[in-house]
């Protein structure tokens, strides 16, 4: 079992604009919807929190489909993430905070990926684009970027402009720590020959979970063995985090000294979600599945299950 743990991964509003005011901060916007993979960027288009860069999740946290295999949403290769970065000003010693507009999955798969290739410094502020909005909606706590500070010399770029117009090297980091220093993925073959495994979690919808209103994969249902905990049960009404204590009951039965839990959802996405709440929990740091449902079933051999575990 993982006994990493870290740091709280989530940031409020406040600290966000106390970080932007000293310019010790870089900022991503993850926006994005799976019907209409646009929007999100366009909104970024719109209006941004002011200093921030885009990343799609199709073409910058993703890389594309091939056969399935690898789910809806493969991991991207990292080496090629981490120019894209490089490009818009991260160091090995910045300080990265992510976003978007749907509780946090979209920000959390930017999180995780930055965890799995050791990087340490990244946080996902908590509420995202409507916390923001709302802090910002009062002129006591209105934003104003400091003129000792001024953003990066990309903040405000069209994203289709960055790889034209960027005056930083295109050379990727390299992390002292390495993916395999952090063993926080695993793949079907470590646990499919023992899919009755009691800590195997699917983090869809209960619906989706149960095979029921499946309108995103071609076969509904779930991993036999797991057991369901909706990442969106991580959230309040205000679409903020649950408070340690409460994720940390949800979780903790989980964890035991000789298993790490898996947890996974329909490509990848909204699992990190979850995995994000164990740590705000101060749980250790589970794996991914990252292949998740949309990988499992592209196996046409694997087990499928239906309704209650």
């Amino acid at each position: 079992m993982s006994t990493l743990r870290y740091k709280n991964p989530i940031l409020d509003v406040g600290e966000l604009t106390e970080w932007m005011q000293e310019g010790s901060v870089i900022l991503f916007d993850c926006r994005f919807y799976l019907e209409e993979p646009e929007r999100g960027k366009n909104e970024f288009c719109d209006n941004h929190i002011p200093g921030a860069r885009y990343l799609h999740l199709k073409t910058d946290l993703s890389r594309p489909i091939g056969d399935g295999s690898e789910g809806r949403h493969p991991l991207p290769e990292m080496e090629t993430l981490w120019k894209k970065l490089t490009a818009f000003g991260v160091s090995e010693t910045s300080k990265i905070v992510c976003y978007d507009s749907a509780g946090g999955p979209f920000a959390a798969r930017l999180w995780w990926l930055l965890r799995w290739s050791g990087f340490t410094n990244v946080w996902v502020l908590n509420g995202g684009w409507a916390a923001w909005e709302t802090y910002n909606s009062t002129p006591e706590h209105r934003f104003e970027p400091s003129t000792r500070n001024p953003r990066p010399s990309n903040a405000g770029t069209k994203v289709d402009d960055i790889s034209q117009n960027s005056t930083r090297s295109s050379e990727a980091i390299v992390l002292t720590t390495s993916i395999e220093d952090v063993p926080i993925r695993t793949i079907a073959q470590s646990f499919e020959s023992n899919s009755a495994r009691s800590n195997l979690v699917d983090s869809r919808t209960h619906d989706r979970f149960l095979g029921q209103n499946e309108t995103i994969d071609p076969i509904a249902g779930h991993i036999p063995g797991a057991i369901n905990l909706p990442w969106t049960d991580n959230l309040d009404e205000f679409g903020h985090f649950l408070e340690p204590d409460r994720l940390h009951s949800r979780f903790k039965t989980l964890f035991g000294e000789q298993s790490n839990p898996v947890f996974y959802c329909g490509s990848g996405v909204t699992a990190c979600h979850n995995i994000l709440a164990t740590q705000i929990a101060g749980l250790p740091l589970p794996e991914l599945y990252a292949e998740s449902w949309s990988g499992w079933i592209s196996k046409p051999d694997r087990p499928v299950a239906l309704g209650e575990p």
